[in-house]
């Protein structure tokens, strides 16, 4: 288990880099959830404690990335949502023709 923040963060790092690096930290007595958690629990709940009492601002596209302000009124943590668009599915012309998909 990590210790600190700078812990977490240097984790989390070495995910990103393909090294194994364990995701939870207990912060006195929360544990904070990995990334698999948050997204399994449809990143309805506050990731330190688990409240459902919080407010998510979406973003805007920032390229194929689009980043959401989230904070917990419970426990006041504050985190960012991470989305990436990975493709587009066209569905109607401009014209007013449908797509054949086949």
């Amino acid at each position: 288990m990590r210790e600190s923040v700078e812990g977490y963060e240097a984790a989390r790092k070495g995910q990103e880099d393909g090294e194994e690096a364990e995701m939870r930290i207990k912060t006195n007595t929360l544990e904070i959830m990995t990334d698999e958690e948050y997204i399994a629990n449809d990143t309805n709940l506050c990731p330190v404690c688990r409240s459902a009492d919080i407010l998510i601002e979406v973003g805007n596209f920032n390229g194929a990335m689009l980043l959401n302000a989230c904070s917990c009124d419970k426990c006041n943590s504050v985190w960012e949502e991470e989305y990436v668009l990975v493709r587009y599915n066209l569905t109607k012309l401009a014209d007013g023709g449908w797509i054949n998909e086949g």
